[in-house]
């Protein structure tokens, strides 16, 4: 190049035009990977609440689901139509249910509880109301909940069950009995203590929910959310 046209270029400036240099990238790069980690940060963190609160409405709607379906079909043992005409012993004629709680019902007696799995289980009787399958029989049906694999499950007899609903870990089962012979209940038992159940007056039911918010990232946090409902048998009424 000529010296006259390097004084040109001088003159324009053109001789302090540089490009950058690598302390210049590198900050560049570490800059840009930062807000990279912020925006990713941000991005998680959001995915984590919309997950939470997903669970969150989930659950609130399972639980609401399954104690309307166990008040209704609960509440209803023992219910028949003519009760002008009829006596409890005779409209509920001795069942036997074989699965998947295994019953044997003598004549009036409308409701059991035992176990399936190691978890609570209850059956209860009734004509023309509302059974656990969402339907109403004239004829006399047997409800069976039982929980299998984190769900609540309805059998009508001794028919296959079905699930009710998901996320629900165990049911514990309390029987409120009328020990004193006084109409109401006097003390809630087991059902392993349970001498007469024509005697139980009402269940207490609760439902033990998977927690979705449980996580070794929020210490704290129960594996399990507990909804616990007492109903009276519309029999004993």
């Amino acid at each position: 190049m000529s010296k006259s046209s390097r004084r040109s270029r001088e003159r324009h400036g053109y001789a302090f035009q540089q490009g950058f240099g690598l302390v210049e990238i590198m900050i560049s790069l570490g800059i840009g990977l930062f807000l990279l980690a912020e925006l990713a940060t941000i991005f998680i963190a959001n995915r984590q609440t919309f997950t939470a609160q997903s669970g969150l409405a989930q659950l609130q709607n399972n639980q609401i689901v399954a104690m309307h379906i166990i008040s209704s079909v609960v509440g209803s043992a023992g219910y028949y139509p003519n009760a002008q005409t009829q006596t409890q012993i005779a409209a509920l004629s001795a069942q036997t249910v074989t699965t998947p709680l295994a019953v044997g019902f003598t004549a009036g007696q409308a409701v059991f509880g035992g176990q399936v799995n190691n978890i609570d289980s209850i059956a209860v009787r009734s004509i023309g109301a509302m059974n656990c399958s969402g339907n109403t029989s004239f004829t006399l049906v047997s409800s069976n909940f039982t929980i299998n694999n984190n769900n609540l499950q309805c059998s009508i007899n001794s028919q296959a069950p079905q699930t009710l609903v998901s996320g629900v870990s165990s049911m514990t089962l309390l029987y409120g009995v009328d020990t004193l012979n006084t109409g109401s209940t006097s003390q809630y038992v087991t059902a392993a203590n349970v001498s007469n159940w024509n005697n139980v007056m009402s269940v207490r039911v609760t439902l033990n929910f998977v927690n979705p918010l449980y996580s070794v990232t929020q210490p704290g946090q129960p594996a399990t959310l507990a909804f616990t409902k007492v109903i009276g048998l519309m029999g004993q009424l």
